[in-house]
């Protein structure tokens, strides 16, 4: 035992970098379970393992700094975070604006911490943290069937985990959530896995044992969470795949496409069967299924986009937020002040959870302005036109891994339609991850066409 724990000390003093990259996209869905609430503070896996990483972070930031070069991809997100510190005075309920804030500092230093650790490994480990976030995804999705199962046999929600308001009682089945702390966040995490998977059995020669097995255990946990959001998110990620991958997959590998899709089929079947078969009658008098059962009711609330003016709060929530940020001059440009959508509604010392737009593009218009929303927006546009400059070069070792992560900000900007929650830690680590490959390959290049105009000026 001794010798075992002396070898992993050892381990993570030779690989500390790798170590804190395993470490984070290892804990990424435990979000929930386990977690502690400490005040207005949940402590949870991600919060310990993220603070490791930002200070490791800033430490290959102050070296790198010797040599001059700082990212405008970096450069945007230091002045989005400067922007929504100096708005803070101008929230009619401070104290939650320093929270948000400081929730939004915390994520964003983790995705830019994740982009400086990436530069750092080489291409050996950088496979290892793949690696890794396929495992974490397995063993939750591994969770969430055994969840899905277990509430419908009976079992406590202190044994299955499962939140009462996702539990049979609802729909006569039950939503994973696995330990995400709800359907709708575990679904956004589960599709970075599986598009990152989906990539790399479209373009990497040599691809993990068992990849159709695992990718069939992705899209059915997926596909069980009845997240309106993530599925309409993979529905669009997949034809964004397709679409990348008839233009820039050269030499298709037979079969990997027909393995792909016969997996996603495959998944999604599986669901609904498990639907179909192990389902029972709602208690909640004013359900959602409206009388429907089973498959019946999951395609009743997938269908309910929630815009057809039903009344229900997130529509009565979304046109608050458009009439507020076209109300006045000031507050289409500069915003509400961060997290304030809430108190401008229910009132600045409001009990309880604080009301969100569930449209995170219009929160973040709502609440920082245009000048918010065109840093976003800015740092998006410039990933998407340098990922598709990545996909444009022959032979590229990490093509996967760019088309992946570029088809999951896709998902995610389709998603973002059904949340608003900024400070979501896993979508800052694939920012980070894409960040690592595409912003580091450019300043190679950059570095390469130097050299070459030195060496001609000289001769």
């Amino acid at each position: 035992m001794r010798e075992k724990i002396h070898n992993i000390l050892k381990y993570i003093r030779s690989n500390p970098d790798l170590t804190l990259l395993q470490g984070m996209v290892l804990v990424l869905p435990f979000e929930r379970i386990p977690s502690i609430d400490v005040s207005f503070i949940t402590l949870r896996p991600s919060l310990f393992i993220g603070g490791l990483l930002i200070l490791r972070g800033l430490w290959i930031l102050i070296k790198s700094r010797k040599s001059g070069w700082l990212p405008i991809e970096i450069v945007l997100l230091g002045l989005f975070i400067l922007w929504v510190s100096l708005i803070i005075p101008i929230s009619i309920n401070q104290i939650r604006a320093i929270q948000v804030v400081l929730y939004t500092v915390f994520a964003i230093g983790v995705g830019i911490s994740v982009f400086y650790l990436w530069k750092n490994i080489g291409e050996l480990s950088r496979r290892k943290v793949i690696i890794t976030l396929y495992i974490a995804a397995i063993i939750t999705s591994v969770f969430g069937i055994y969840q899905y199962f277990g509430d419908f046999f009976g079992l406590n929600s202190s044994w299955t985990g499962l939140s009462e308001r996702y539990s049979w009682r609802v729909f006569g089945f039950a939503r994973i959530q696995s330990t995400g702390l709800e359907p709708l966040y575990f679904g956004s995490y589960l599709l970075l896995p599986t598009l990152l998977l989906i990539n790399e059995v479209l373009y990497r020669k040599k691809i993990i044992r068992y990849s159709g097995v695992v990718l069939t255990l992705f899209i059915a946990t997926l596909s069980l969470t009845l997240s309106r959001g993530a599925i309409y998110g993979l529905i669009g990620a997949l034809i964004l795949t397709f679409v990348c991958t008839a233009i820039y997959r050269r030499k298709l590998v037979s079969g990997r496409l027909v393995r792909v899709a016969l997996a996603i089929a495959i998944g999604f079947i599986l669901a609904l069967s498990c639907i179909q078969l192990f389902n029972r009658t709602p208690l909640i008098s004013d359900s959602p299924a409206e009388g429907k059962k089973a498959a019946g009711a999951y395609v009743q609330q997938l269908t309910n986009s929630g815009v057809e003016g039903s009344g229900d709060d997130r529509s009565r929530f979304r046109l608050k937020a458009i009439r507020l940020s076209t109300s006045d001059m000031n507050v289409l440009l500069f915003g509400i002040g961060p997290g304030q959508f809430g108190p401008y509604i229910q009132g600045p010392n409001a009990v309880g959870g604080w009301a969100i737009v569930n449209n995170l593009p219009l929160e973040i218009l709502l609440e920082t302005g245009l000048v918010g929303l065109i840093l976003l927006l800015t740092l998006i546009i410039l990933l998407v036109r340098q990922s598709i400059m990545y996909l444009r070069r022959p032979n590229s070792r990490d093509t996967y891994l760019v088309a992946g992560l570029l088809t999951y900000i896709f998902s995610q900007l389709i998603q973002a339609q059904t949340f608003s929650t900024l400070y979501i830690m896993h979508i800052w680590v694939a920012i980070g991850l894409l960040m690592g490959v595409v912003v580091s390959n450019k300043d190679n290049l950059n570095g390469q066409a130097k050299k070459i105009k030195n060496t001609t000026s000289k001769n």
